[in-house]
């Protein structure tokens, strides 16, 4: 049973990998680039180190994904918002460390 609920999560990650990384051109799907749109943008592209860990974890670390309670309903969501932050905080103290700052 164990195995099959990981395959299962494997399976999902995957199809959730495909979706994430396609730039989404008109998020909202009015048919129109609106400033909706810009901050569905920006929160796409903020979210992606969250959402990136999330996936990887998933399909790559799938005993400690389901031990988590992982899945993909989670990107874009708080946990991925919580990682984000630590990522882009991490890369922040990266650049002002070695003055690129």
């Amino acid at each position: 049973m164990k195995e099959v609920s990981e395959q299962a999560l494997k399976l999902s990650a995957d199809k959730a990998w495909e979706r994430r990384w396609v730039f989404p051109e008109d998020p909202n799907g009015d048919g129109l680039t609106t400033i909706t749109d810009v901050w569905a943008m920006i929160k796409w592209g903020f979210l992606a180190p969250g959402d990136w860990l999330l996936l990887v974890i998933m399909k790559h670390v799938t005993p400690l994904a389901t031990f988590s309670e992982l899945t993909p309903a989670m990107l874009s969501g708080l946990v991925s918002f919580g990682l984000s932050v630590v990522a882009w905080l991490v890369l922040m103290m990266f650049f002002a460390w070695f003055g690129m700052w």
